[in-house]
């Protein structure tokens, strides 16, 4: 016979207190080691250590906190590649049916709208390390959301009030990746609100607010308000008055038809205009599809740019390219200072139809070379490659044109089709001109859900 079973559970539990006794002994030799090290070369270890990873060493102590908070850490990260590379965050919205109407998204004020309720998870895609990263949404918990605007680290978003007033909201300043949450003070004028630009400066955590437009009710009796602009700073926590609109025919106004979208290059924010060639009973018809929507936009030729130094804004002189102002599936980013236009055109080649089923038609205007002058170069896109991995991807959507969100900033575009690649990426780099798949879970499509990536950076300065 055997030992009796209390001297075994004895020896068990000696057993487990000894390995207990090393392991405390190692983890506190590893962190005497970690203390005769000086704080430079702490720093410069940290510095290489991704986001995710330096919230768990942001808790280790107070000092730790501090130095990873300090702005003197914030300029040693920018200096390391493997931690200023192009983020996105990745919205993952669950639905019950396959159509999504203008109660869950709003696709002709400007921006998106969305029940918290339905976002299941927040994730980031790092495209430089084909890597992801699952944030719990714990500060998405309340009501309806507007998703106004987002640069860098930050993202402006609007929670309405249980009234559903128009007027009655609150713009927060949210940082996802470290669950900092602020909220904007109320601006000179609250009917100045269709149109709201984030911007965050890159050697600090400061931003601005451009704040422009108005309702229609709200620009009944005043007309020319409509064409007003004020500026939130965040170093002074106040609005001032801006310059005028300089055309009146771009002014903002919540009509139904407009559309926006804007990028930050150096101390400007460039603007792009279209108005929708759907009736206002089509935008607001529940059966309007996400993948499908933004089909229908007319752009207009001007490229708006608002000077964040002078706060005024300005026409710039040339046009866009003839053939983005009569598409309409469009997206503008910065690239390496450049600003660049990138189009889904429609295309019988071949190897586009049997891929994605548009063609990409990428143009970038080089700011230092013709400041004062657009001048668009067209960049050569290849098609994406006949391996297998990719087969697979586009296996359900032969036959059908891409319907999904997608995005673009710095050198990549990642294409999201819930619809057609379950939980999978479509991702192009401008540079090397390579397309890649990234898988972040089951491969099945699923038409409940959708994925809307918006260009982000994962930042700790908030």
């Amino acid at each position: 016979m055997g030992p009796p079973q209390h001297r075994r559970g004895d020896k068990r539990k000696k057993s487990i207190a000894r390995k207990r006794a090393r392991h405390s002994e190692n983890e506190t030799e590893e962190v005497q080691r970690w203390g005769e090290l000086h704080d430079s070369v702490v720093e410069k270890i940290l510095s290489y250590i991704p986001v995710p990873k330096l919230l768990q060493f942001r808790s280790v102590c107070k000092h730790w906190k501090r130095m990873i908070d300090s702005p003197q850490f914030r300029c040693l990260r920018h200096q390391v590649p493997s931690t200023t590379q192009t983020s996105f965050l990745v919205l993952q919205l669950c639905f019950s049916h396959a159509y999504m109407g203008c109660d869950w998204i709003s696709l002709h004020n400007n921006y998106f709208a969305f029940n918290s309720l339905n976002i299941r998870v927040l994730r980031i895609f790092n495209p430089l390390l084909n890597s992801w990263y699952t944030f719990p949404p714990s500060v998405l918990t309340r009501g309806e959301i507007f998703s106004r605007s987002y640069h860098r680290g930050l993202w402006c978003i609007q929670l309405l009030s249980n009234g559903g007033d128009g007027d009655m909201t609150q713009i927060m300043i949210h940082n996802p990746t470290s669950g900092w949450i602020k909220e904007v003070p109320s601006s000179i004028n609250p009917k100045l609100k269709v149109l709201i630009s984030l911007v965050v400066e890159k050697e600090s955590s400061n931003f601005k607010l451009i704040s422009s437009g108005c309702t229609i009710a709200g620009c009944t009796f005043r007309q020319e308000v409509s064409l007003h602009t004020q500026v939130y700073d965040s170093v002074t926590n106040r609005w001032k008055s801006a310059g005028n609109l300089p055309n009146p025919f771009l002014q903002f106004k919540t009509d139904g038809y407009l559309h926006v979208m804007y990028a930050v290059a150096d101390h400007y924010v460039y603007y792009i205009v279209g108005r929708s060639r759907r009736t206002q009973a089509e935008l607001d018809s529940s059966d309007i599809e996400v993948g499908t929507s933004e089909f229908h936009w007319n752009w207009f030729t001007n490229l708006l740019a608002f000077d964040l130094n002078d706060y005024v804004w300005k026409l710039v002189p040339g046009d866009l390219p003839f053939e983005v102002t009569r598409r309409s599936k469009i997206k503008l980013f910065e690239r390496n200072g450049a600003l660049v236009l990138v189009e889904l055109a429609q295309t019988e080649e071949r190897e586009w139809k049997m891929s994605i089923g548009w063609k990409p038609r990428i143009y970038s205007w080089d700011r230092q070379s013709s400041p004062d002058m657009l001048i668009w170069t067209e960049i050569a896109v290849t098609p994406p490659p006949t391996e297998r991995q990719f087969q697979k991807l586009f296996y359900h959507q032969r036959g059908h044109e891409y319907a999904g969100l997608w995005a673009g900033q710095g050198d990549c575009i990642v294409f999201f089709s819930g619809t057609f690649w379950g939980h999978r990426a479509l991702l192009y780099n401008i540079s090397s001109r390579i397309w890649t798949v990234s898988e972040f879970g089951p491969k099945r499509p699923k038409r409940s859900k959708w994925f809307m990536p918006l260009p982000f950076d994962l930042s700790l300065n908030r």
